[in-house]
C-alpha cells in the first residue's frame, strides 16, 4: 500500500482573494478606474464565483465612478450603487466620484441623488472621499453636521465651472460655515480645487480642522476674473497657513490671471516647523507676491517652484531670503518655467542668472528637475531660459574642490528645455565619477541625445 501525496488546489475563494488584491492594491485610483468592470467580470464567471465575490468585502471597499466613462451606471438606478457598496460589509470605504458631465437639471439631480444616497447609507464608513462636480452637486456633503464622517482621512474636492452666464450663477451657491469636516479625528489630507477662488472657500464656506492636517492642497482656476464671490484674498491664505501647525506637505497654486490683490496686504512672518514638502506658484499681479517672502521652514526637503508671472529677480530674492531664514538641507528641487517665454532674446540673460542664484541657495540638493519646455503652440516665442550657462556652472573641474560646482551633491538630474544645451554631455561626463547617477532628458529627438547611449 502506498498513499498519494496530498495536493492542494486553489479554491475559488483564494482566487477571488488574489484577484481582489490585484484590483484594489495596485495602481493609482481615480474615478476612471474600472473597478466596476473588474468586479462584474469576477461575478459572471459562474454562480460559485459570484457568491464568493459577493462574500469578499474588500472587492467592494473602493467605488470608482465617472459620469462620463460609466454612463450606464451613472444613469441607472441609484439603488444598484447602494447595493454594490453594501457588500463592503462595514469596511472603510474609498469613494472616487466624478459627477461632472453636462449642465442640465436632470443630470444635476441624478448626480446629487447618487452622492446623497452614499452619504446617507455609508458616511460612517468613508475613509477617502474624492468628489468632482458642479458646486450644487456638493450640497448633500456640505449639509452634513459635524462628526458625520468619523473615519475620514483624506478629502479631495474639485469644483467645475459650467459657464458664467446669468442663468448658471445659481450653480455656485455654496453654504457658509460648512461644519461637515469638524470632529473628524482622522482627517489629515485636504485638497480644494475651486473654479472661482479657493480663498473664499476657506474663509466663508468650509470650516476645517487645520491644526490636525498634515497635507493641504489649495488651487484656484485662472477664469476667476468672472468670480461671483469677490476679489482674491491673500490674507485668507496666510491665516490658513498660520493655523496649520502640523502641516508636512503643502501645495498652493495661485490663479494665473484675473485676480487683484486686496489692498493693504502685507506678507507677515509664517513659520511651518514640520513642513517637508512645498509646491508653490509665484504670482506677480499688481506687485510681486510669494509666500516665500515671509515663510520659514527649517525641515523642508522637497521644493517645487512654479513660475507664473512674478518678476524672476524678485523670485530669486525671495528664495535666497527664505533659505537664509530657514537654513534647510533641501534634497529635491523642481523649477517649472513652462510659461517663461519672451519675444526678446536679450531677456534670457537675467533669467538664466537668477535661476543659477536659486540653485546656488541649495547646495545639499540631490535631485534637480528643470522644466522649461515650451509647448508647440508657443513655438513662435523664444524660450527665456538659456540652459547652457547653467549647465556650465554645474561642471565639476578636477583641479577644483567638488563644492566649487553648482549643486555638488546632485545625483539625479531631469531636464526639459530648448534649445539643446551643447555642453550637456561635457557636464555629465565631468560628474560621472562624483555623485551623479541618473539623467533624464525630455523634449529632444533621439538624434540630439544619441551620445547618451555611450555614457
Amino acid at each position: 500500500m502506498f498513499s498519494l501525496p496530498s495536493v492542494e488546489y486553489p479554491s475559488r475563494f483564494s482566487a477571488i482573494s488574489s484577484s481582489s488584491h490585484a484590483f484594489l492594491e495596485d495602481g493609482i485610483f481615480t474615478s476612471n478606474y474600472d473597478v466596476i468592470c473588474y468586479t462584474s467580470i469576477l461575478s459572471r464567471v459562474c454562480v460559485a464565483w459570484r457568491r464568493a465575490a459577493h462574500a469578499n468585502p474588500r472587492l467592494w471597499s473602493k467605488l470608482c465612478l465617472s459620469a462620463r466613462k460609466h454612463t450606464r451606471v451613472f444613469g441607472g438606478d441609484v439603488m444598484c450603487i447602494k447595493e454594490w457598496v453594501s457588500r463592503s460589509q462595514g469596511l472603510p470605504l474609498n469613494l472616487y466620484l466624478d459627477l461632472f458631465i453636462e449642465c442640465n437639471e436632470r443630470v444635476l439631480k441624478q448626480a446629487t441623488q447618487i452622492l446623497d444616497s452614499l452619504l446617507q447609507g455609508f458616511r460612517h464608513q468613508i475613509r477617502l472621499l474624492s468628489l468632482s462636480g458642479f458646486p450644487r452637486t456638493f450640497l448633500p456633503l456640505f449639509r452634513l453636521p459635524r462628526s458625520s464622517l468619523p473615519l475620514l482621512e483624506e478629502v479631495f474636492l474639485s469644483m467645475h465651472c459650467p459657464g458664467y452666464d446669468h442663468a448658471s450663477r445659481n450653480l455656485f451657491k455654496v453654504p457658509c460655515e460648512v461644519e461637515t469636516f469638524l470632529e473628524t479625528p482622522r482627517l489629515k489630507h485636504v485638497s480644494i480645487d475651486d473654479p472661482e477662488d479657493a480663498s473664499c472657500m476657506l474663509s466663508t464656506a468650509l470650516v476645517l480642522p487645520l491644526e490636525q492636517l498634515t497635507s493641504l492642497e489649495v488651487k484656484s482656476c485662472w477664469k476667476s476674473h468672472h468670480s461671483t464671490r469677490g476679489p482674491f484674498d491673500l490674507v485668507v491664505y496666510l491665516d490658513t497657513l498660520r493655523a496649520c501647525e502640523s502641516i508636512v506637505s503643502l501645495t498652493v497654486d495661485f490663479p494665473s490671471r484675473g485676480f487683484h490683490w486686496q489692498s493693504g496686504v502685507d506678507i507677515f512672518s509664517t513659520s511651518l516647523p514640520a513642513l517637508k514638502s512645498l509646491d508653490i506658484s509665484s504670482m506677480g499681479n499688481a506687485g510681486s507676491v510669494n509666500f516665500l517672502q515671509g515663510l520659514t521652514a527649517p525641515l523642508l526637503e522637497d521644493l517645487t517652484l512654479r513660475w507664473i508671472d512674478q518678476d524672476i529677480s524678485d523670485l530669486s530674492k525671495d528664495v535666497i531670503r527664505f533659505q537664509d531664514r530657514s537654513a534647510t538641507k533641501l534634497l529635491s528641487l523642481t523649477i517649472k518655467l513652462n510659461r517663461l517665454v519672451h519675444r526678446n532674446p536679450e531677456y534670457t540673460s537675467p533669467v538664466t542668472e537668477n535661476v543659477i542664484h536659486i540653485l546656488a541657495s541649495f547646495p545639499t540638493a540631490k535631485s534637480l528637475w528643470i522644466d522649461a519646455s515650451v509647448r508647440e503652440s508657443d513655438n513662435l516665442f523664444q524660450a527665456a531660459l538659456d540652459v547652457n550657462p547653467l549647465i556650465l556652472a554645474m561642471v565639476h573641474k578636477k583641479d577644483q574642490p567638488k563644492e566649487s560646482a553648482l549643486l555638488p551633491e546632485l545625483s539625479y538630474f531631469q531636464l526639459g528645455a530648448r534649445p539643446y544645451p551643447p555642453d550637456l554631455e561635457f557636464m555629465i561626463r565631468s560628474r560621472m565619477e562624483a555623485s551623479l547617477e541618473k539623467v533624464s532628458l525630455f523634449g529632444w529627438s533621439e538624434s540630439e541625445i544619441a551620445w547618451s547611449s555611450n555614457l
